[in-house]
């Protein structure tokens, strides 16, 4: 039985999949099974997807069609379900419900991959499993999965260029990836049925799935029949959209189209419009390609806004890369309310990029100064972070990768000159850092020489002989990014700052009429290298020119992480070592990193969604928090592992809730284990901390120690202070 099992590439886990024997085959066979603790529940109005009880806050996935996505995803992830899909089954089991209480959910279809058994169906549910498990050892099962090799998604781009160009990710999509794309689908069938217009914005970050889910309502708005157009202001998005996904079809071309098309499209011409990449909204869609004497006011959101009954906008605003990207949460909520149409707004909290690390996406914003709290050291988790000591050495170890079938790409910051191409088609190597140069991708779209397009750089195998900058990259995912970073940002005193005078890149020079802010410029630049940080799904390899800024990303990342493969002359760069500063910002931020101990996180199972985002921002904020889907991996032994985290942490907090108190199981054993080490403190020593997640009583034995409320708004505060408090008084 592998607890908690980590979906591979994501953040996202399925609570349990049992491994062994088929009764039948004799073949390894799985089933994965998803646990509610839910007593009753309901379908959500025109939706069969959507479940909403009065025990849930909000909207929730029919936790049949989670189970199912969470089996489609092992298929197309895992080898070894690759030539044997049937091996893999899921049920959900909704064990303090009864057949009555949740009759409406039976409505939904069920198959191998998703059925469901509630508590008085306890028999059911055994047979079923006996059905699938013979009485042998699935210990060999269980050891094949683990091992198994992880294939990775590919691009949107490349997943999609198969024999069927509309082969859609959503049946595949984990619960909370397929909750927003069914709250999107309802809501059209809302606005089908009314006179009224509506507008939808889905934000998220590096990999959390806005372009997947825009995908996905394309191809399925498209076979229901629905007038619908896929839009971004990207050109290498669109244009590899278009030959990926419908080189052969003129008419599947037509639904890839660029913001700048609906500037004199007649207002709800369409049923909907997904705008993708929204944050890349201009002001207007006049520019200096457009015909002559045309000009325009009107700002490009209000086009894009009235063009379809349901607009929707897709986007992270740490992606503006341009001074005259205008594409904000704030301009969209702002324009709707002006115009009286009401917004429906989804935020997208998991990862299908970046490894599923979220600590990742988190380290970069501090790293780069966007989220307050400074740079933070690297401790690391599946998602690998490597400092190269050359660009030699990034090269050598991304060709490894290249060669081997992954994809991988290497991008720059604008800090050097960008030639035209050359007339036989050959490219000039403008990057040059020592004995070592590269060209830039082709800045033109022309089928000339090795290169190609600029356009087709991230999705052509031959980009890996170029080097690309934000915006041949923005849009796109690879296995693993190398990411150059210019002088235009260095360290200084503990943080990175912004150079302007080394950043060369002509859409940020500004002009008089429309001059850029220092504020404004630093802010871009950042944005930037974030962009570019952002786009492995595997590792990212960092090489910096600034010396220091190399020395003190090293020592964030670890010695451990850093590359060492083969040194090239740097000597012959244009920039020199800039002092010592850079030993002296590492020290002090060693010094200045403070321990504040281990905090075990007791919780019952139906609350770990509370609990992981208390985990995230203890973490964010460095503390050591311990939870047991964050450090357990399948196969070890649970209670051992429990006790130990328990007897060396520092402070226990009991996380309860209404569920948990009534709860029996692991959650019990956690809080004996804990009872028995808070035995052996020192009297008066703080650690054991009752932390209640919404109003509920507490349980006798742990009525002796002070709680924390959650819920209260000094209560996170108070909590912090009492961990604090216990580590300084080891």
């Amino acid at each position: 039985m592998l607890i908690e099992y980590p979906l591979p590439g994501s953040s996202y886990r399925a609570d349990v999949v049992l491994a062994g024997v088929h009764p039948v085959t004799g073949a390894a066979n799985y089933v994965v099974v998803e646990h509610k603790q839910w007593s009753e529940a309901q379908l959500a109005w025109n939706s069969d997807r959507i479940v909403r009880s009065r025990q849930l806050r909000g909207d929730h996935m029919h936790p049949v069609d989670q189970v199912r996505g969470y089996c489609n995803y092992l298929r197309q992830s895992m080898v070894l379900l690759h030539d044997r899909p049937e091996a893999i089954h899921g049920v959900a089991y909704l064990y303090n419900a009864t057949r009555q209480s949740v009759s409406a959910l039976f409505a939904r279809v069920q198959d191998d991959l998703g059925r469901m058994f509630t508590g008085d169906q306890y028999d059911e549910f055994i047979a079923y499993l006996r059905s699938q498990f013979a009485p042998a050892p699935g210990a060999a099962a269980a050891d094949l999965i683990i091992a198994s090799e992880i294939r990775h998604r590919k691009t949107l781009s490349v997943r999609f260029a198969v024999d069927d160009p509309w082969m859609v990710a959503e049946r595949s999509l984990p619960d909370s990836l397929k909750l927003a794309y069914e709250s999107v689908m309802n809501r059209i069938r809302l606005v089908s049925t009314s006179t009224h217009k509506s507008v939808i914005l889905v934000t998220g970050g590096p990999g959390s799935g806005r372009s997947l889910i825009a995908v996905s309502l394309l191809a399925e708005l498209y076979r229901a029949g629905r007038r619908v157009r896929y839009a971004s202001g990207s050109s290498a998005v669109i244009e590899t959209m278009r030959k990926f996904r419908c080189a052969q079809s003129p008419e599947l071309r037509k639904l890839f189209t660029y913001y700048k098309q609906y500037a004199a499209v007649e207002p709800n011409a369409l049923d909907v419009l997904i705008c993708d990449e929204a944050h890349g909204i201009r002001r207007t869609s006049a520019n200096r390609f457009s015909q002559r004497g045309y000009t325009t006011e009107r700002p490009q959101i209000d086009e894009l806004m009235t063009a379809a009954r349901v607009p929707i906008f897709l986007l992270d605003e740490h992606e503006i890369v341009r001074p005259d990207q205008v594409g904000t949460v704030d301009l969209i909520m702002d324009h709707a309310a002006r115009s009286g149409f009401p917004v429906f707004h989804i935020k997208l909290d998991g990862q299908f990029r970046v490894g599923g690390s979220a600590a990742f996406d988190e380290w970069v914003l501090r790293l780069l100064g966007i989220r307050a709290g400074g740079p933070t050291v690297w401790t690391g988790d599946d998602f690998e972070v490597r400092v190269a000591r050359s660009p030699q050495e990034m090269e050598d170890f991304l060709r490894i990768k290249h060669n081997q079938g992954e994809t991988a790409r290497m991008a720059a910051g604008y800090c050097w000159p960008w030639s035209d191409t050359r007339d036989d088609g050959s490219l000039v190597s403008d990057i040059v850092i020592g004995d070592w140069s590269k060209p830039w991708n082709k800045r033109d779209n022309r089928i000339t020489g090795s290169a190609p397009p600029a356009t087709l750089w991230a999705t052509d195998p031959r980009g890996f002989e170029q080097i690309g900058c934000v915006y041949t990259v923005q849009g796109f995912e690879f296995d693993w990014a190398g990411v150059i970073i210019g002088p235009d940002i260095a360290i200084d005193s503990q943080h990175l700052t912004v150079t302007r005078e080394f950043n060369v890149d002509p859409g940020l020079k500004g002009s008089k009429e429309n001059p850029i802010l220092d504020e404004d410029f630093e802010a871009l630049v950042r944005n930037v290298y974030k962009v570019l940080l952002t786009r492995g799904m595997r590792g990212v390899v960092i090489y910096a020119v600034d010396s220091e800024t190399q020395d003190f990303l090293t020592g964030l990342v670890g010695p451990g992480r850093s590359m060492r493969i083969r040194e090239t002359d740097t000597s012959k760069s244009a920039w020199a070592p800039q002092g010592s500063r850079v030993q002296k910002a590492l020290v002090s931020l060693s010094e200045n990193i403070p321990d504040f101990g281990q905090a075990f996180l007791c919780h019952s199972s139906g609350d770990k969604a509370a609990v992981r985002d208390l985990y995230q921002k203890l973490l964010r904020e460095g503390f050591r928090p311990w939870l047991d889907v964050e450090e357990l991996i399948p196969g070890q032994d649970w209670e051992y592992e429990i006790r130990q985290a328990i007897e060396s942490s520092d402070v226990v907090v009991v996380c309860l809730s209404e569920s948990s108190i009534t709860k029996t199981g692991f959650v019990q054993k956690e809080i004996s284990i804990a009872l028995d080490a808070a035995e052996r403190r020192p009297e008066g020593e703080i650690y054991l901390i009752p932390t209640r997640l919404e109003p509920c009583s507490i349980p006798r034995r742990l009525s002796r120690w002070h709680r924390v409320d959650l819920f209260d708004s000094d209560g996170y505060g108070r909590l912090t202070e009492a961990i604090r408090r216990a580590a300084r008084g080891r």
